[in-house]
């Protein structure tokens, strides 16, 4: 069986970002089927810049100090 695994933010951090703030689930995947001129692409590695913390405040905030 194929797992899909994905981090998703289970709570928006306050202060600094912690392991708690976010959550790997894990699901049995099918790959679909794909038409014509489509693909599967499979994720190996990302990375995560520090402007991403300004995104986790939520809409209309800015973070100070994190």
């Amino acid at each position: 069986m194929t797992v899909n695994r994905r981090w998703t933010l289970t709570r928006r951090p306050e202060g600094r970002v912690s392991v708690e703030d976010f959550g790997l689930v894990e699901a049995p995947f099918t790959a679909p089927d794909l038409a014509e001129g489509e693909i599967l692409v499979r994720n190996r590695m990302f990375a995560i810049a520090p402007t991403i913390r300004n995104w986790l405040g939520g809409s209309g905030q800015r973070q100070r100090g994190s």
